[in-house]
């Protein structure tokens, strides 16, 4: 009997064991809202005009597919960071600003807006993703997304909106401009389903015939589709839809890089896709689009792995902005997200090109796992949202503000020096090996940076 008791004690003992094992390999640390970057990036945060050399991949030497020859065309570049920070956001103020509107998606909320105000339930909210373009020389108009979840977990939100704010250029807010009142929540209607996700995503601002708009994602009726609305508390989304080829039924839509081109008025031109370039030409006002550059018959390729960053904006004679790498297990890193710079041109038959493309960039900027003080292998993403001149155009000595997000927790930002882009000069080529070179020396300097951080994580790259 007693050795029964005893084999009995020791499989419960055993199953305990088991479960919190279990248990303690599904637990993550507390959401944090404060970044906590490497040690030796703690210096060069901390330093003032601190100088960012990279790659690019161009020129007219066609290399076709030998890798192998990629320094061939690579480009040297170098800038100075002269200035960096990021935009506070005030939880409670958002909160008691907007409760009467947020009171609308309370289906989506596990308490009431009132009771998150009194309790200060503030870790079930994140603001990040800012994209912004300057209405005139003294007004920046910025729309940046706005999550709520249930648990606080920001990778499984219910609700997302889009925030639209307006700052002079030191960052100061403005309450009033042009007649229109600042903050305010873009006026997208949808309706909260269960625990999916609701509400407008990924908001991009631009500018086209002299108007602001803004464009982002959000799921209707089961799938996920592109809209495109005015920039303004009053105004109605537009679907914009693809040729029928591209119009499948199944397929996400979302990552579509906007810029606009004089030449053709009315319209907003996408790049929809980076490898086996293609372009889309959308109506402003019904939303229908053409495809301008590529086959309709890639429409319903799977994306690589450059997708969709910041609008592209216009310069020297083509359109210049940042991608992003969507890199998967290199080091010990199983998901990584970094800017690319990109240039596109236009072509002789009404379409576009894939001019330069550099390697990922991250400009030495803190990067913490995406549970904050987690493994060092564990998703980093550092996603950029707008490049905006200091001024309207790249004339003078201005310089470059780019917009960006860690870990979609912030809106941070980071000044550049310009001269840089006085090295490109978009053209078209006539294949994409500057794509694949681009993207080869992006997994290179990712597996070098987990290999260097993710020592005693792991024992060998996987």
């Amino acid at each position: 009997m007693f050795r029964v008791m005893m084999r009995r004690t020791r499989y419960v003992a055993i199953i305990l064991i088991v479960a919190a094992v279990v248990v303690f390999s599904l637990w993550r640390p507390p959401h944090k809202n404060t970044l906590t970057p490497p040690a030796d990036f703690e210096a060069n945060q901390a330093k003032q005009g601190r100088q960012y050399t990279f790659n690019s991949f161009g020129g007219s030497l066609n290399i076709g597919n030998a890798m192998d020859r990629c320094s061939e065309i690579s480009i040297g570049h170098n800038t100075t960071i002269t200035d960096e920070g990021a935009i506070a956001f005030d939880v409670a103020s958002f909160l008691t600003r907007f409760e009467s509107e947020l009171e609308e998606w309370q289906l989506a909320m596990a308490t009431t807006v009132s009771e998150q105000i009194t309790k200060d339930q503030w870790s079930h909210w994140e603001r990040f993703g800012g994209s912004a373009v300057y209405l005139n020389d003294d007004v920046l108009v910025m729309a940046s997304r706005v999550i709520y979840s249930k648990t606080g977990d920001r990778r499984q939100p219910q609700l997302s909106l889009v925030l639209v704010e307006a700052m002079d250029k030191a960052g100061n807010s403005l309450e009033e401009v042009n007649g229109i009142k600042y903050p305010y929540l873009l006026p997208v209607p949808f309706t909260v389903e269960n625990d999916q996700c609701a509400g407008p995503e990924d908001p991009r601002v631009v500018k086209a015939d002299d108007k602001v708009f803004v464009v982002f994602n959000m799921w209707s009726d089961g799938q996920r589709r592109m809209y495109l609305m005015p920039l303004s508390p009053d105004s109605q989304p537009v679907e914009l839809r693809l040729p029928a080829a591209g119009n499948d039924s199944n397929r996400a839509e979302k990552n579509w890089t906007p810029f606009y081109d004089a030449n053709h008025p009315n319209t907003l031109q996408f790049v929809y896709r980076w490898e086996h370039f293609q372009v889309v030409r959308c109506s402003l006002g019904s939303g229908e689009c053409t495809l301008v550059t590529g086959s309709e018959a890639d429409l319903s390729r799977p994306i690589s792995a450059m997708r969709g960053g910041t609008p592209l904006i216009p310069v020297n004679g083509g359109w210049l902005g940042f991608a992003r790498a969507h890199l998967l297990d290199c080091g010990c890193g199983w998901e990584t997200y970094r800017p690319n710079l990109v240039a596109i041109a236009a072509n002789n038959d009404g379409g576009y090109c894939l001019s330069d493309v550099s390697g990922y960039v991250d400009f030495d900027v803190a990067m913490t796992s995406w549970e904050g003080e987690g493994n060092v292998c564990d998703m980093k993403a550092m996603r950029p949202n707008a490049m905006v001149p200091t001024g309207l155009d790249l004339d003078g000595d201005g310089h470059l503000r780019l917009w960006y997000s860690v870990n979609d927790q912030d809106v941070a930002y980071l000044t550049l020096d310009k001269s840089f882009i006085g090295q490109i000069s978009p053209q078209c080529r006539s294949e994409e090996s500057h794509l694949y070179c681009a993207l080869g020396e992006s997994y290179q300097r990712c597996t070098d940076y987990f290999f260097k951080y993710g020592v005693g994580e792991y024992s060998e790259y996987h």
